[in-house]
């Protein structure tokens, strides 16, 4: 095997699948489409990356960084990749529903309780 872990983590904790998920401008540039992101995405879950582990600030998986930052193609795409909608472990304020709402981004909260989401 060539390469990084798909799970390796930056000096802040995050993961790269949590990064993909927030990364949109830079300096008032697009950082990458929305294609290139679910690319990136399934090269990192084919890889093996974790769809269940939460990073340290916002205590939220990748799926949970796809609901805060309103990425409704990477929440189908790590929803069909078998990450969890509902997260009963994580803490009340940071399940993806959670953070769907908070950040008003109703058509990912219709799709989490779609999938079973109720927190």
């Amino acid at each position: 095997a060539y390469g990084v872990h798909p799970d390796v983590v930056d000096h802040h904790g995050f993961t790269a699948l949590q990064h993909l998920a927030q990364a949109g401008t830079t300096w008032n540039q697009q950082v990458m489409t929305e294609e290139e992101r679910g690319t990136f995405a399934r090269l990192l879950i084919d890889s093996g990356a974790s769809l269940t582990v939460p990073d340290p600030l916002l205590h939220s998986t990748p799926l949970g960084w796809a609901c805060r930052w309103g990425r409704t193609e990477l929440v189908e795409l790590l929803l069909e990749a078998g990450a969890s909608a509902e997260e009963p472990d994580a803490e009340a304020w940071a399940t993806p529903l959670a953070w769907a709402e908070k950040k008003a981004h109703a058509d990912i909260a219709r799709r989490l309780r779609a999938r079973g989401a109720t927190r």
